[in-house]
């Protein structure tokens, strides 16, 4: 005689319609992907350039991103020595026209940057004996995002 087992299956509960309606919404349902970023890696500033004297229209300064390197290198190493020189900076964007330029340094040096930018008393332009390039900090954050567009709101928001 055989003597195998059998499987049996084990009586299921008859769900309610409710519990039925429950399981489609969540099966319809998908999350797709959610992330959150708690530590960007790089932090954002945006700079504004200023000459005193101000310039004539005849003669405009011409802003680009060489000017812009050696004038951060030069606030960083006197800010902070050879260890202001070594914090890495990259230029992003450098507008001429308008003498405005975006830069993107490690989050943790941030603040070292600000103090650096913030303290050094300008450089004088090769062409122009007399005019001093002052590069100002117009905003600086973690993300760039919340600090594009600002300028246009502050205007239309204080009338300015």
């Amino acid at each position: 005689m055989d003597t195998t087992a059998m499987e049996i299956d084990t009586p299921t509960q008859s769900s309610t319609p409710s519990q039925q309606t429950q399981k489609q919404k969540q099966i319809r349902a998908h999350d797709l992907q959610t992330t959150t970023i708690k530590t960007p890696p790089f932090a954002y500033a945006h700079l504004k350039a200023q000459y005193h004297p101000p310039p004539t229209k005849s003669n405009p300064p011409i802003l680009d991103a060489l000017q812009v390197r050696s004038y951060l290198t030069s606030a960083l190493r006197q800010f902070l020595g050879d260890t202001g020189a070594g914090v890495a900076v990259d230029i992003l964007q450098v507008s001429s026209g308008e003498g405005e330029g975006w830069v993107r340094v490690p989050r943790g040096d941030l603040g070292a940057f600000a103090g650096a930018v913030t303290a050094f008393a300008g450089m004088p332009l090769r062409d122009d004996g007399g005019t001093v390039m002052v590069l100002r900090l117009g905003a600086c954050g973690d993300w760039l995002g919340s600090l594009l567009g600002r300028g246009e709101e502050e205007r239309r928001l204080w009338g300015a």
